[in-house]
């Protein structure tokens, strides 16, 4: 491991390596001098200088096992679909990452730090026209461009509900041109801007930077989560009035439902609560709006949404990690099955955090079958739990 405080020493740097920053809680980066990276067969490959395909771990870089594994020079001499050629590129994840807002949070989303890190930087340096001269040889010394040649790469099909929170994180980010973000569909390593195609496969690039925030936890993530909405340009508290009122239905009181889930077409109910309809009856009965966070269209509507609450019912899982908008001191009723309640301790330190006043109702499992995750094991929930919770 290589520690440095400074975006412009990990920018030098000529060799493979990565670097921990602890202000940014539990993430890292990784970077990869002279790589190249593309996408095949669903599988996210990154090649080294020497032509290695490169795997931080199992979960971040999906990268290809042998039976993939094709030579450097066979994608370099693709003259039909070349690469794109850039200075700097920052990847994101391609699996876990993007596949609902808890990952998302926990493992990308504090790595934006690094990314505004290494933008500031080259935006603070673009106008000095000895610092730019120095930095793009150290860049890239074969054919020098603009400091600021960067492209951001994220996963052209993520889960459909991470699709918006994902570009409107990007969107927030200072100094991020949105003709920077490049989308790779992994099938084959097709590139697209803007939804337009582009004429190549895969990237080659002087330097790979690639985010790893797997270590973080609800323990961890606070501090860091904070000081990156710090330094996001964000709707402040008078835009998201008006904000709302044009866009968002105001409750104060609503409901995280799971309802919409049971919807076959969503492909992503692995946990099913057997008398959800009933309760979520129950619950709408007693005033609580019913709000889907999937199909909430912006960042700034579900800001809002979690920020203007004063009670919210939900059931345990990847969507609670939505309570990190709340304001301090609200009130959470959490449904839950006794077997995850291992699960449900994670959130304690959040709670803790925000001084939430938490009422837990607690079900039982009803099979032991499960989709390979013990925790998604189907559950029903006593409809006297629901007594505790009152009418608004």
């Amino acid at each position: 491991m290589i520690f440095t405080p400074t975006i412009k020493d990990i920018l030098e740097c000529r060799i493979d390596a990565y670097f921990n920053n602890k202000e940014y809680s539990s993430t890292t980066l990784y970077k990869y001098y002279d790589s190249l990276i593309t996408g095949i067969k669903g599988k996210r490959c990154l090649y080294n200088s020497k032509g290695n395909t490169e795997s931080v771990n199992g979960v971040l870089i999906r990268t290809t096992s042998d039976n993939f594994k094709i030579p450097i020079t066979s994608l370099n001499n693709n003259q039909l679909f070349p690469s794109l050629e850039a200075d700097i590129v920052f990847v994101f994840t391609d699996d876990y990452g993007d596949r609902n807002i808890c990952h998302w949070m926990t493992e990308q989303l504090l790595v934006l730090n690094y990314l505004i890190d290494l933008l500031t930087y080259l935006h603070n340096k673009k106008n000095d026209v000895e610092d730019n001269h120095s930095l793009v040889s150290a860049v890239s010394p074969v054919s020098p461009v603009s400091p600021l040649d960067i492209k951001v790469v994220i996963n052209r099909h993520p889960r459909h509900s991470m699709y918006r929170i994902i570009r409107d994180y990007l969107s927030k980010i200072p100094y991020l041109d949105s003709t920077s973000i490049i989308e790779m569909d992994f099938e084959d390593g097709s590139l697209y801007q803007e939804d337009i195609l582009l004429e190549y496969k895969g990237l080659k690039t002087k330097h790979c930077f690639v985010g790893h925030a797997i270590k973080n936890t609800l323990h961890t993530i606070y501090n860091g989560w904070n000081t990156l909405h710090q330094r996001l340009v964000l709707y402040d508290s008078n835009q998201l009035e008006l904000y709302s009122k044009q866009n968002t239905q105001q409750c104060n009181h609503f409901y995280m439902s799971r309802r919409n889930l049971l919807d076959p077409t969503k492909k992503t109910n692995t946990r099913v609560l057997d008398n959800l309809d009933e309760i979520s009856d129950i619950i709408t009965g007693k005033g609580y709006t019913e709000i889907f966070t999937d199909e909430l269209k912006t960042l700034e509507e579900r800001m809002y949404l979690f920020k203007k609450a004063k009670s919210i019912v939900c059931e345990l899982g990847a969507g609670m990690h939505n309570l990190l908008y709340c304001s301090d001191g609200i009130t959470i009723y959490v449904m839950f099955q006794k077997n995850n309640y291992s699960w449900l301790q994670e959130y304690f330190p959040l709670f803790k955090q925000k001084d939430l006043t938490v009422v837990f109702l607690s079900g039982e499992t009803t099979c032991s079958e499960h989709n390979g995750n013990w925790l998604n094991t189907p559950w029903t929930l006593n409809l006297n739990e629901l007594d505790v919770l009152p009418s608004v």
